[in-house]
């Protein structure tokens, strides 16, 4: 396993953006963000994914982009060009932007394969010292945690309670633009993607035979999960170009390359759930088994899997949203966190 050497003072950020629109279409809007996007970053610091919804005849293609210091970004962002672009958007655009500056000590991003996906593309790898899979590994690993033990070395949510969501399902557009700059401190953002492109003799059987449907029924208790659990808002998506190493639903994880995105109240949120799902438990502990330091494809497995866990301080995430479904994203909190 690799983690990623940040440089220590430079807050990177990320930038997600979503674009919704006719189902087995093409967006001009995606078409002009990508236009305005790549003259300013390389290709491994954007990916473009697909997630379903949020309608039945919807489809969200979201520009997940990393940018190595928050003045790269600001240099872009404040540029004419793209304020033109933003500046003249309708009200029932279908667009959104959710931007986080993430303090290098406050992230970190773990990986069985060296390359630049994902937060990679950020720093330099280096090989993660402690065993795997332990819980409250990634405590051990954010470097503002590391040192600290008891419930110094916990970042628990700043408020009390759980949010509800005000708006729920994706039934009607919210015409017009919502910002959103509340965000309480200690608010997880968690990245994780999986490759099976490269799955090497042996390792697909293995994958169907103990870890897909597993990974399948884990992947289904998050999404029902909800904000009565933590889990503000989670996002399944795809490369539509990868192609597919299976078929069935959900659509989103039978794709060789996909990324899940999730929102906690904290990282405590993320924990526990993952502590009481017996699916979890058994998913991890086989995995373990077949990929861990002993296991069979400890040096010759072809999956490649990344997570990236980043605790936001208040002030650290901003999001806008223009003319999107109701239940995009963050914005069901528009009266918790405006």
């Amino acid at each position: 396993m690799y983690a990623i050497n940040l440089p220590k003072t430079t807050p990177v950020i990320y930038g997600i953006f979503g674009i919704q629109h006719a189902k087995d279409s093409v967006s001009p809007l995606s078409t002009q963000l990508t236009t305005l996007l790549t003259p300013h970053l390389p290709p491994e610091n954007i990916t473009t994914l697909t997630q379903p919804g949020p309608g039945p005849q919807i489809t969200t293609t979201i520009h997940l982009t990393y940018w190595p210091s928050k003045a790269h970004y600001e240099k872009w962002w404040h540029s004419a060009p793209v304020t033109t672009f933003w500046g003249s958007l309708p009200d029932d655009a279908g667009i959104y932007r959710e931007i986080m500056t993430v303090s290098p000590d406050r992230t970190h991003h773990g990986t069985n394969k060296l390359g630049k996906t994902g937060m990679g593309c950020l720093g330099t790898y280096v090989p993660i010292p402690d065993k795997t899979g332990f819980w409250g590994c990634y405590y051990r690993r954010i470097p503002a945690t590391a040192a600290a033990t008891g419930p110094e070395g916990r970042c628990p949510s700043a408020v009390k309670g759980i949010p509800q969501r005000q708006r729920e399902g994706a039934g009607d557009i919210r015409y017009g633009r919502v910002r959103m700059e509340g965000f309480p401190e200690n608010l997880c953002f968690v990245v994780e993607g999986q490759d099976h492109s490269r799955l090497v003799a042996g390792e697909r059987e293995l994958w169907f035979e103990k870890f897909d449907a597993l990974a399948e029924r884990w992947m289904a208790e998050l999404q029902s999960g909800g904000p009565e659990m933590g889990l503000l808002d989670m996002r399944m998506c795809y490369d539509s170009r990868s192609g597919k190493f299976r078929d069935g639903e959900p659509e989103a994880l039978s794709y060789n390359r996909k990324v899940q995105m999730f929102y906690f109240l904290d990282m405590e949120c993320m924990e526990r759930m993952g502590r009481s799902s017996k699916d979890h438990i058994v998913l991890r502990r086989e995995f373990l088994k077949s990929y861990g330091p002993d296991g069979e494809f400890a040096e010759a497995a072809g999956i490649s899997l990344w997570v990236e866990t980043s605790i936001l301080r208040a002030g650290e995430l901003e999001c806008e949203y223009i003319g999107c479904w109701e239940g995009t994203g963050l914005m069901g909190y528009e009266f918790a966190y405006s």
